[in-house]
């Protein structure tokens, strides 16, 4: 490296100069005013231009303060001889570019198509992504997605540069690094208004069809290739829904291969790229739910969540006797009941998050707001405690050594623990420094966020269950929009003997008739009680997405009195 004064004759902007917009690259008029006052502040950082150039050097890091002078001089508000101040380096073209870039990112005001350019030069001069990184002090993925980007075919990338397709639409054309393929969905779309080239649809556009280009396509968070950041195989964008591409296809983010047999006939399948895509499909086909007031046998009506109320004790008594008079269930029970409802919950809004999903982090919100800033609301109102909240409802404490083995049975509790343990290994939850922790949280990415978010609803939970009392119509909420239908919410629990053996003998046999053929069950009475309710489980586990009614959610899916129940029972008992 040498320092040295030469004049504007010895100097030109470097070809390999990462700043290309000439608007940028012209905007020279406070510069021209600054060099004209005080002088050149800072040396221009150039290096050695080949013996046929134009001048001897070009200039890496400077090129606006070079225009300036030029212009200056040009206007005759400089001598042609002025001394300008330069740094010599002697550098690879790689090198180069990539100096050229870090130095322009410090300094703000590069255009989007300009970094990915100079990442896409640098890379093809010789330069690893991970060494591109180290260089600019950014993320591998980060130098990726702008080589991918870089390296668009030219009519896009034009394209992109003028401003004719939005930064979206860019990047679904550079989820695939098959230029072929690119053309192809550009010779597609680039005649289109832009209502029809949308990013989903480029995107969808892209993966039809080709199974190796859905290996490529359908992100699903691959680690970085050791070996040089090879982006052909990275998840680099997220893919978006895709629909209204003239198929007839499902609801929702889906994948669509055409399957080609030996006699050349093509045969279309589908599926859901996520379950928080079928979901999402699920939810919007769904009809609406009715919601409906329940009456206990004894006829006094119960509003959702007055079972919480201390002052309300004739009402939750009679929501208990309401329990135990359609379902069976002791206080203890129904204490179980609670828990795993709440656990299954928990596991909802993780696995939610873990999606991509807000449903925690919004109810978390809204059920803060409603409680510090609502007027009369009560925890048993949103299903979840307050910030430092010291309420309890009556019989809400939860018997642990009762309730624990229960959940220790279920995926739901599988799911959740594992969240938990996700965020406390988190630095924003390790960091001594309160000040660390809160910045690490800060600069933590959204994804971990979403389930901070979720992980603290989840702790907010009250315990509910789908009976009168204890029913809370914010939690059948939070299931409906998590789609949590049968088959979702066994995924989390399934029926157990401990489970089963909750209820007593006439209830067990109530939940298994409906799933047992009459003349085998006809038999089931005179089964000793251990063996019927390993009968009862068997039967009921058949049952693809059988939820106790306590357990589902929406009034939709629980009995309104409990009148099928408690016929199955009477009818076994004779």
């Amino acid at each position: 490296m040498t320092m040295v004064t030469l004049t504007i004759d010895d100097l030109v902007v470097s070809p390999l100069n990462v700043r290309i917009n000439e608007e940028d690259a012209e905007a020279t008029s406070a510069l021209e005013q600054s060099i004209q006052e005080i002088g050149l502040m800072l040396p221009l950082l150039a290096h050695p231009l080949p013996e046929d150039s134009i001048a001897p050097y070009g200039v890496l890091a400077g090129g606006r303060r070079l225009r300036a002078i030029a212009r200056l001089i040009d206007e005759g508000r400089l001598p042609r001889n002025f001394g300008i101040a330069v740094v010599i380096r002697d550098l690879s073209p790689a090198e180069i570019t990539e100096l050229s870039l870090a130095e322009n990112l410090l300094r703000r005001g590069l255009r989007p198509y300009e970094i990915h350019a100079a990442i896409a030069r640098a890379h093809d001069q010789g330069a690893a992504v991970e060494q591109i990184a180290t260089n600019l002090g950014q993320r591998p993925l980060w130098v990726a997605q702008h080589l991918r980007l870089g390296r668009l075919v030219p009519e896009i990338f034009e394209a992109h540069a003028a401003g004719l397709i939005s930064a979206e639409e860019t990047k679904a054309y550079a989820a695939t690094a098959d230029r072929d393929l690119q053309r192809a969905a550009w010779k597609r779309f680039s005649a289109l208004q832009s209502y029809d080239r949308t990013a989903a649809k480029i995107r969808a556009f892209l993966k039809i069809g080709d199974a190796e280009n859905e290996r490529l396509l359908r992100f699903v968070a691959e680690p970085p290739k050791a070996h040089g950041f090879t982006d052909d195989a990275l998840e680099i964008f997220p893919s978006t829904q895709a629909k209204g591409l003239g198929l007839d296809l499902p609801e929702g983010d889906i994948v669509v291969t055409l399957i080609v047999d030996h006699t050349g006939k093509a045969e279309s399948r589908f599926w859901w790229a996520s379950r928080k895509a079928k979901r999402d499909a699920d939810r919007a086909s769904a009809p609406e739910k009715a919601t409906a007031k329940v009456t206990t046998t004894t006829g006094l009506q119960v509003v959702a969540g007055e079972a919480f109320d201390t002052s309300a004790n004739f009402t939750a008594q009679a929501a208990r006797a309401a329990v135990k008079d359609v379902h069976g269930l002791t206080a203890d029970g129904l204490q179980a009941v609670r828990s795993l409802r709440r656990e299954i919950l928990r596991a909802m809004l993780a696995d939610d998050a873990d999606e991509g999903g807000t449903i925690g982090r919004d109810y978390l919100v809204w059920t803060q707001l409603r409680l510090e800033l609502g007027k009369g609301v009560r925890p048993a109102h949103v299903g979840a405690r307050g910030l430092s909240s010291e309420w309890t409802g009556a019989d809400d404490a939860e018997p642990t050594d009762f309730v624990n083995p229960l959940l220790e049975e279920t995926a739901a509790q599988t799911v959740w623990l594992s969240a938990i343990e996700k965020i406390r290994a988190e630095l924003f939850m390790t960091a001594e420094d309160p000040a660390e922790a809160f910045r690490a949280f800060y600069f933590a990415p959204e994804k971990t966020k979403r389930l901070a978010g979720a992980v603290l609803a989840g702790l907010a939970l009250l315990r509910s269950a789908n009976t009168p009392g204890w029913r809370i119509g914010a939690h059948d909420v939070v299931a409906e929009l998590f789609a949590a239908t049968g088959e979702e919410v066994r995924r989390y629990w399934s029926p157990t003997a401990r489970f089963v053996g909750l209820f007593p003998r006439l209830n067990r046999l109530g939940l298994a008739q409906p799933h047992v053929g009459e003349e085998e069950f006809r038999s089931w009475n005179k089964l000793n009680d251990q063996v019927l309710t390993g009968a009862t489980v068997g039967a009921l586990a058949q049952v693809a997405g059988w939820v106790h009614p306590l357990l589902s959610f929406g009034v939709a899916n629980s009995p309104e009195n409990g009148a099928s129940e408690q016929s199955g029972q009477r009818e076994a008992a004779e």
